[in-house]
């Protein structure tokens, strides 16, 4: 990143990204969490590929990979709750 403004202009392009995404979404996460390069994001087990995939989808340029962790519920009403840290990463090619 060359000039000073480039990291802002970066956090606005993903902004702008994040909001398309999540407005889109067929089945949102119940939480999105963002820091840098990384989410954090909860949502049911069974949307987690197709919300992987739909964030894919946007633009070829910005690709997500995911990271399933299960845990156990205390609450008897649901069996499992699952938190998926969604990576971003450039596939480096050009805009």
């Amino acid at each position: 990143m060359g000039f000073p403004v480039s990291p802002v202009i970066a956090d606005l392009a993903m902004e702008d990204f994040e909001q398309r995404a999540l407005e889109n979404a067929p089945n949102p996460p119940s939480m999105w969490l963002g820091y840098f390069d990384d989410t954090f994001t909860v949502l049911w087990a069974y949307f987690i590929d197709e919300f992987s995939d739909h964030l894919n989808s946007i633009d070829p340029h910005i690709q997500f990979t995911t990271s399933k962790v299960y845990r156990k519920n205390l609450h008897t009403w649901t069996n499992t709750s699952t938190w998926v840290p969604i990576t971003m990463w450039n596939t480096g090619g050009q805009s």
